[in-house]
């Protein structure tokens, strides 16, 4: 085994004494949780009401000390090398030690060194990641609620849009997000509010009602958070109106009259400013809670208005779900009357109601057991059920206003004579309902899709969720105030209208969140504490009368003052070096990115000392390939290939020159900024992808002669083996026989040549050279599967050494003569590890599939542009590799191992290499493959691609960040496919032009990735020439259905849990 440094902060001895402590704590932790009942675990998470911040932190605590997600690194001391620390850091780690309360058993402590002796029995070291951030763990499963976070943050962003577009440009330009338009869902701040009272019934019981599984319900708990419900809603209830009040006081809001002509809108000084008495204010703020007048606390308090609603919906929810918890199944039928006369009454309860159901269902597993034991297709036509009502009321108005207009006529609505009332006009005291159906049909897609919960769980939607309460009562203050100041300054400065108004609404967007994120530290936290220490006060330590609060609660003031600049000045410190270490590992990963390891490559391992010298054999080639017309072929298409990268650079401007020309996305405007460009600008997510693949395509790939080869210094000298490994699980015999017997006479052009074809069992070939993984194969740490498992048992059976070279291919993979020789090239003159060359899809059934055929020639134009530009240049696996035509010398098989457990075990065997100090190297050869048969095989072999690579541990940086440009890039590329029938039928607003610029140069990047890659196959296979343009021509008509299919790959993906079954297709 080669000599190397690894880079990790622990020793052996420290990371035993720390993976016990962690065990203990994890246990401490669990006890604490049991035994104080999760005070509110129907309020735990930070979602709708920040009631549980406690709940939440012990959470975390045991998921950060949780092996399942953080492997143990062991390696010794002398294989350290770390970057230095400050002697600040160094105090801190040496005396950070898990505190705990109370005395631990010496059984358990003897049961817990039981447990760490045979976890570190079991558990094989693992690579150190490199320090700097270089390696992290991956994105942990997503959470059951946190998508609820992120739901309420992009709620919180439709209602600032509806809010600023009614006191900006609705008036003046009613074309734009006009309702009953599919765009108007951006600023229907009705359907978001229902939203969110759906989600507070949702999140709010959710712990309390699972206590009917475990058998222990905490009824204390549920008065607990009524008792804190009224006090989390009052305090930032009255902080704000005082807030309004000082803002009127000192005329913040008197310009907003000043900018009513230059909108047209209906802006004035809110009537929140005519309340000016202490009375008034008393007044206001008792009947924000008490009221159901939602137009009177609208007109005085704006944002308010829903707090009435909020308040006493929970209450109802926190008492109805106090029956449903003691009762069976026929509870669902209680759900349903309830349904039924709220939604008479027209009352907004009806969907606190809903949210309860939903919680209740996922409460009871329900909502499990139906994803669980449901087939693919029957989840997938629920969910799509759902989402297509939902948007068919968005989308169809009418349709809408038929559904709104029926209930009006058979409900209370009738009684109390509003029918004939202008539904608009009904806001805010009577919600339409079209709008509670589309936020609960949303909902209950979101709660079975895991794709949609993937994405809201995204830490920007998170974030957003967090601090949406302070976003959501503060913006309005800042529309009156901050909004006017900024329009008029950009007036003066001859801004035209709508870079005006588009930049005000980014910046007021911006500050508005900062005010929530201080809100939410501040008012939204203090009010949650407060609520807790005057329930622990009063009920849970007995000892205090409610008179003695006032005492209690100044002796706190008094304290918290007193300690308050200790605690800011540690706060303070924390976080500066906190930043100084960020710096630091920073630098470190900008210095060491391409080289975490320095490896010694003159060290020889045992296997390779073991090598007997007889047995090696030249790596120069000899072999004459002259008569060889496939060999010969290969050889002109990688030699013309070399000189084309000038056709690249040009060629991809002036595609998308060309599209801007006929430009059929719609009008241009020459202004930085148009309102659609709050949209339109996701085309341009995918710019950085595109920009790889065209520095890619221009990046020369040159190919040398072997006259030009043989004259460069030698590297390797000596092979024992070159194994061309057909790695199949063997069912599919056909294709196994295919291209075992293609390239079995490959083995007469060199004598260390071998084709082997490697089975799992039950499946053997007896007449063929066969190496056949046993059914009872254990990988070294046992993780190793499917292929995975096969292609280590192969290392270990083999015997394998530095001077032994592996070829792997797929079961339909063949090579030919020309493409070896390449091989030998890359083995000889280059010192890399471990390499690859282009994979084409002409080897059987060529254009059988006219489809397919165009739809993997994004795949031959990836490997010319961007895996070019990486194997080239870079000379590290940023992008990952390939399983077919990989090549790997047996010394990086060997550290390496292929004991990977995801279901993308090439790419992570790239990522560790890499970590480990190995590099790759472009091979100048071609594979040739066959396409997918079908469109179900097709989707299951991107999916199974994206799911495995999605879930490997511990990836640089930079291949994280490909990994989300290629998901951005597909994403966005189906995104402008949709977008060309929609901007002339739905909105046809101009888009700024360098969006328009961007975005083309982005469609003109994809579309040649898709014809490059076709034409390049058609040059190999020899294709007729009078064929060659209708296949071209077809290519420019299948390509967008192509995409969309990708597009819809990487969904199934995102919507799947990863069950580790690796399917395999049949080609």
């Amino acid at each position: 085994m080669s000599n190397h440094h690894h880079f990790g902060p622990f020793s052996e001895h420290q990371l035993r004494t720390q993976s016990m402590q962690d065990l203990l704590h994890a246990r401490h932790l669990n006890s604490v949780a049991s035994s104080i009942g999760d005070s509110s675990d129907h309020e735990s998470s930070t979602l709708v009401d920040e009631d549980s911040e406690l709940d939440e932190d012990l959470s975390h605590g045991i998921v950060l000390n949780s092996t399942a997600y953080h492997p143990v690194t062991v390696v010794s001391a002398s294989e350290l090398q770390v970057p230095p620390k400050s002697s600040e850091e160094t105090k801190v780690e040496t005396t950070y030690q898990p505190q705990y309360h109370g005395n631990v058993d010496t059984r358990d402590t003897v049961e817990v060194e039981k447990l760490e002796a045979n976890r570190l029995s079991s558990v094989q070291p693992v690579v150190a990641a490199a320090p700097g951030g270089a390696a992290t763990p991956r994105r942990a499963p997503v959470d059951r609620t946190t998508w609820i976070d992120g739901l309420r943050g992009v709620a919180s962003l439709i209602i600032f849009t509806h809010h600023f577009g009614d006191n900006t440009f609705a008036e003046q330009h009613p074309e734009t997000l006009p309702w009953g338009s599919p765009m108007s869902f951006l600023r229907n701040g009705q359907l978001a509010v229902a939203l969110f009272f759906l989600l507070s019934g949702r999140v709010l019981t959710f712990g309390f009602l699972r206590g009917r599984n475990s058998g222990v319900v905490r009824w204390r708990s549920l008065a607990s958070a009524i008792f804190r419900r009224t006090i989390r809603l009052a305090l930032p209830i009255l902080v704000l109106a005082l807030m309004q009040q000082q803002v009127c006081l000192h005329g913040a809001t008197d310009v907003a009259a000043e900018v009513k002509p230059f909108l047209q809108s209906y802006i004035n000084k809110p009537y929140w400013c005519q309340i000016e008495s202490s009375g008034d204010f008393i007044s206001f703020f008792i009947r924000v809670l008490s009221s159901p007048n939602h137009k009177e606390i609208l007109d005085h308090g704006s944002s308010l208005w829903s707090m009435y609603d909020q308040f006493w919906g929970s209450v109802y929810v926190y008492i109805l779900s106090t029956f449903m918890v003691m009762m069976t199944r026929r509870r669902y039928y209680v759900y349903f009357f309830i349904a039924v006369f709220l939604v008479f009454v027209s009352s907004p309860n009806l969907l606190f109601v809903l949210g309860l159901l939903l919680s209740d269902l996922a409460a009871s597993n329900i909502t499990k057991r139906v994803l669980q034991s449901q087939p693919f297709y029957v989840v997938m036509a629920i969910q799509m059920s759902f989402l297509v009502l939902a948007f068919t009321l968005i989308i169809w108005s009418s349709f809408a206003n038929a559904l709104d207009n029926f209930f009006a006529k058979h409900t209370l609505l009738a009684v109390e004579g509003t029918v004939g009332v202008q539904l608009k006009d009904m806001w805010p005291q009577v919600m339409r309902f079209s709008y509670w159906v589309t936020a609960f049909s949303l909902l209950v897609y979101v709660e079975l899709s895991h794709a949609a919960q993937y994405f809201f769980s995204s830490r920007i939607f998170v974030f957003l969720g967090k601090v949406t309460f302070g976003t959501y009562v503060l913006q309005m203050t800042v529309i009156y105030s901050i909004m006017p100041r900024i329009i008029l300054h950009l007036q003066s400065e001859g801004w035209s209208y709508w870079n005006n108004i588009i930049f005000t609404y980014v910046a007021c967007l911006a500050i508005t969140i900062a005010l929530g994120w201080v809100f939410y530290h501040t008012v939204d936290k203090g009010a949650l504490n407060l609520a807790r220490w005057m329930w622990n006060e009063l009920f849970e330590k007995g000892t205090t009368r409610i008179g003695e609060l006032p005492l209690k609660a100044g002796k706190g003031a008094v304290t918290l003052v007193r300690k308050s600049p200790r605690r800011f000045t540690g706060w303070v410190r924390r976080r500066v070096l906190g930043f100084v270490a960020g710096c630091r590992k920073f630098n470190w990963f900008i210095h060491n990115w391409r080289t975490p390891i320095v490896r010694d490559r003159t060290a020889m391992s045992p296997a390779d000392l073991a090598v007997r010298p007889q047995d090696l054999r030249s790596t120069f080639w000899t072999a004459d390939l002259s008569q060889d017309k496939e060999a010969m072929r290969t050889a002109w298409l990688l030699r013309l290939n070399s000189f084309l990268f000038p056709v690249h650079f040009v060629g991809i401007p002036a595609l998308a020159a060309l599209w801007f020309f006929y430009n059929p996305i719609g009008p241009w405007s020459w202004d930085v900024l148009t309102f659609g460009s709050l949209w339109r600008i996701l085309w341009c997510l995918s710019v950085p992808y595109c920009i790889i693949t065209y520095v890619g395509f221009c990046t020369p790939r040159i190919a040398h002669r072997k006259i030009t080869m043989d004259k460069r210094p030698v590297k390797r000298d000596l092979l024992r083996n070159f194994y061309i490994l057909i790695v199949t699980q063997g069912s599919n015999e056909e294709a196994v026989r295919r291209g075992y017997n293609r390239m079995k006479p490959l083995e007469r052009l060199h004598p260390s040549v071998r084709v082997v074809v490697l089975t799992d069992a039950p499946y053997s070939y007896p007449d063929l050279d066969n190496v056949v993984c046993p059914a009872d194969y254990k990988s070294p740490k046992g993780i190793a599967k499917h292929k995975a498992r096969a292609l280590d048992y192969f290392r270990h059976s083999q015997g394998l050494s530095r001077y032994d070279w592996i070829l792997h291919m797929d079961e339909e993979s063949t090579i030919d003569g020309e493409s070896l020789r390449r091989c030998f090239d890359f083995i000889r003159y280059t010192d890399h590890d471990f390499g690859q060359g282009v994979i084409i899809y002409n080897a059987y059934k060529y254009w059988h599939n006219w489809f397919f055929s165009v739809a993997d020639g994004i795949r031959v134009g990836d490997d010319l542009a961007r895996f070019n530009f990486q194997f080239t240049t870079v000379k590290r696996p940023v992008f990952g590799v390939h399983g077919s035509f990989l090549m790997t010398s047996g010394e990086v098989e060997n550290e390496n191992t292929w004991d990977f457990g995801t279901l993308a075990e090439d790419f992570e065997f790239s990522q560790a290499a890499w970590q480990k100090g190995f590099s790759c190297g472009a091979i100048h050869g071609i594979v040739r493959e066959q396409s997918p048969g079908n469109l179900r095989d097709f989707m299951k072999q991107r999916r199974r691609w994206y799911m495995g690579i999605r879930d490997i541990e511990g990836m640089y940086y930079l291949p994280q960040m490909a990994i989300k440009l290629w998901t951005i890039g597909i994403f966005c590329l189906v995104a402008t496919i949709i977008n060309i029938p929609f901007s002339f039928i739905v909105d046809g607003s101009p888009s700024p032009l360098w969006i328009v610029v961007l975005s083309n140069f982005c469609f003109a990047n994809f579309y040649w990735l898709y014809l490059w890659g076709v034409l390049f196959q058609e040059l190999d296979f020899g294709t007729k020439w009078y064929m060659v343009p209708i296949h071209f021509i077809a290519s420019i008509f299948i390509q967008p259905f192509a995409s969309i299919a990708e597009g819809c790959a990487v969904m199934w993906a995102l919507a799947s849990e990863n069950t580790g079954k690796f399917e395999v297709i049949k080609k």
